[in-house]
């Protein structure tokens, strides 16, 4: 990332040449700045782009195809490896976006919406439109919404349409037109997915409003979950592991960064003991400034 500012005046980090716009606002809490972990996990998107992109394929060929291999791999030499037996990796490539019926991702604990910014300038970049996201709620307690809109409205190049709910209104804002947008960079995708801004306190499932975005968000089940930071407390593992079991399916990748140091093993052992399995990402895929061991991504899968 260090050319970011000579590459794009103003620009944070660039994913796959897409600017992402980011700043920090720690009067709105500690989910106001950038961690360490969050910073980590968005270079892993940045200088990782292909291994991401291959492993959110496969999800929507375990979808449509119930693929054999549905582990998050760390490189395209092991993923390729893993799945030769189902012919997946011809697949992979063989299907257009429109022969799947897509698959739907969820942040849990944004704090400031910036790693979402990043996973959808990712999923844009995809040269071969092979990413079928159709949608990504954005999720944390309602006083963090403010700032994780002003990231995704500074960064509206990344998204075609965003509904923001307050839990009891819901706005839905058109990122493509003149007023909005903040760069006009080409866009391979053909349709990006629908972005939902919205709370959501985790171990917590009921909305008061039936017809809010919220509420609807509460019900369905996600392809792909990820966050950072998110069990740096014991006393927010229980709840934590609450949202995961609710909103996964058997099939679903949940890709998490934590700070070792402030996530207890006793986390991990919560997690085995509500059936889920996990595995620490290999340390070279992340930024050397990040590798030693107390920065980690972590895969976790239902048993």
């Amino acid at each position: 990332m260090e050319d970011t500012q000579d590459d794009e005046p103003g620009a944070f980090l660039l994913v796959n040449d897409i600017p992402i716009h980011f700043s920090e606002d720690w009067d709105t809490g500690i989910g106001g700045g950038l961690w360490s972990t969050g910073l980590a996990f968005a270079q892993y998107l940045e200088h990782r782009s292909e291994d991401v992109l291959v492993n959110l394929r496969r999800l929507a060929l375990v979808k449509k195809y119930s693929a054999s291999s549905t582990r998050w791999h760390g490189n395209y030499e092991i993923d390729r490896n893993s799945i030769n037996d189902d012919n997946s990796n011809e697949r992979l490539h063989r299907h257009e976006i429109k022969e799947f019926n897509g698959i739907s991702a969820l942040e849990l604990g944004s704090g400031n919406g910036f790693l979402s910014a990043c996973l959808l300038a990712l999923v844009m970049s995809d040269e071969n439109s092979n990413i079928p996201l159709t949608e990504l709620a954005i999720t944390d307690m309602k006083d963090h919404l403010p700032l994780m809109f002003k990231t995704l409205k500074a960064n509206s190049h990344v998204w075609d349409t965003l509904t923001y709910d307050d839990g009891e209104h819901s706005t839905t804002f058109d990122g493509t037109s003149p007023g909005n947008t903040t760069r006009p960079v080409e866009r391979p995708m053909q349709q990006s997915p629908h972005v939902i801004l919205a709370e959501h306190i985790w171990g917590e499932f009921e909305s008061t409003n039936i017809n809010t975005k919220t509420n609807q968000l509460h019900n369905k089940k996600y392809d792909f979950i990820f966050g950072t930071d998110l069990a740096y407390r014991n006393s927010l593992h229980d709840s934590l592991i609450s949202s995961l079991l609710h909103f996964s399916h058997q099939h679903t990748l949940c890709l998490i960064g934590v700070t070792m140091t402030d996530t207890q093993p006793i986390f991990f052992d919560r997690l085995t003991e509500e059936g889920f399995r996990y595995e620490k990402l290999a340390d070279h895929l992340l930024e050397r400034e990040f590798r030693g061991g107390n920065f980690g991504l972590i895969a976790i899968q239902r048993r």
